[in-house]
């Protein structure tokens, strides 16, 4: 088990990460850490223990970034990552069209099933446009980008 310093530690430099990406505009996503094998299985007691100590240091860092869910998500997926926990990060997205403010969520995943959401935000996002070359980050597409998708490859 992972002491609450190092689960600070990791989530302090996953934060920096996002914001680092953020502020330069960055194009490029920010790659999530290899999945650590550990021995034996780790009990959903303490996965959920660790998620409230991460997000509760998210929550005060990012809480005026306009992007807590995505700060959320990606310090998540890090520290679950490297305990050994299949955690994908999913990014869902809408008002892609150009002249549009883009809109989006990002909310995380375990063995195909959405963990740590409040909302089911995420069904805004039915169309799944393909993940990362790592499989580690999934991407997907809102409804609204989803008929306008389908407009363009009846044209083209």
């Amino acid at each position: 088990m992972k002491t609450r310093l190092w689960i600070l530690k990791e989530t302090l430099v996953a934060a920096c990460k996002v914001y680092i990406s953020n502020r330069l505009g960055s194009n490029r996503w920010i790659p999530l850490p290899e999945v650590i094998v550990q021995e034996g299985d780790i009990p959903s007691g303490y996965i959920d223990a660790v998620v409230q100590r991460i997000d509760r240091v998210i929550r005060f860092v990012a809480r005026n970034t306009g992007h807590l869910c995505l700060y959320l998500g990606y310090a998540r997926a890090v520290v679950l990552r490297k305990l050994g926990t299949e955690a994908i990060l999913n990014i869902g997205l809408n008002n892609c069209s150009a002249g549009k403010k883009i809109e989006g969520h990002c909310w995380l995943s375990i063995n195909d099933r959405v963990v740590y959401e409040d909302k089911d935000q995420h069904l805004l996002y039915p169309l799944k446009m393909g993940a990362s070359a790592d499989s580690a980050t999934t991407y997907w597409i809102g409804q609204a980008d989803e008929e306008l998708l389908i407009h363009r490859l009846k044209k083209g």
